[in-house]
């Protein structure tokens, strides 16, 4: 049997309609914009509390693949559905064309400092 313990899901903004309605206004929404060196090849971001993850610089340094607007998601050999989990049957035939019967997976926008509080 092949294991993977470090995959990841890549939040959508369907993620979000499962936070508690209190917390509806601050629902990240998702940005993308065009491709800029300076970003390190981000170019997709979430925005949150009015502040964008993930940061391209300084403490907090942090490259993601979500939202699945990004270049770097885009570029994955899985589809959109597969990475957000939107579309489990496509999750099943990217593991099973990759030889894997078992996964771990780990959010990864939830790695991040989100806010504040």
């Amino acid at each position: 049997m092949t294991f993977d313990a470090n995959s990841h899901v890549e939040e959508s903004e369907q993620t979000w309609k499962y936070l508690d309605e209190k917390f509806a206004r601050r629902r990240p929404i998702p940005i993308t914009l065009e491709d800029q060196p300076a970003l390190l090849g981000q170019n997709s971001f979430w925005l949150i509390d009015g502040a964008v993850v993930p940061c391209t610089s300084g403490k907090g340094l942090s490259l993601f693949g979500t939202p699945a607007t990004s270049r770097h998601a885009r570029e994955k050999p899985f589809s959109i559905g597969s990475q957000e989990l939107t579309h489990v049957d496509a999750r099943i035939r990217d593991l099973d064309k990759f030889g894997i019967d078992t996964q771990i997976i780990n959010s990864t926008l939830l790695n991040a400092t989100l806010s504040p509080d």
